[in-house]
């Protein structure tokens, strides 16, 4: 399969329409995961009882948050769980 350059623009193409759901920071706080996102200075809290695989979890399990290196998907090592960050700001993806 060759990649053309068309791929490539269209690829930095979706890329920057979908920046603002890609992670900068996030860490847990009180029953929340607090995100700072791409394009976006102000901090964004999504409630962890709002995520099914998150429920019932201990802040000891839900404080080690890694990134992927696409900066879309949080995994969660000690519960080995993993979440698509664009699937919590729209449901429909």
């Amino acid at each position: 399969m060759l990649i053309t350059e068309e791929d490539v623009r269209r690829g930095y193409a979706w890329q920057e329409e979908r920046k603002h759901l890609f992670v900068r920071d996030v860490y847990y706080e009180h029953g929340f995961l607090v995100f700072t996102l791409f394009g976006s200075e102000k901090p964004v809290k999504v409630a962890t009882e709002s995520i099914p695989p998150l429920r019932n979890r201990t802040p000891e399990e839900l404080g080690d948050i890694e990134v992927s290196p696409m900066r879309d998907m949080l995994h969660f090592a000690r519960i080995d769980v993993d979440v698509y960050v664009p699937k919590l700001f729209n449901p429909n993806l």
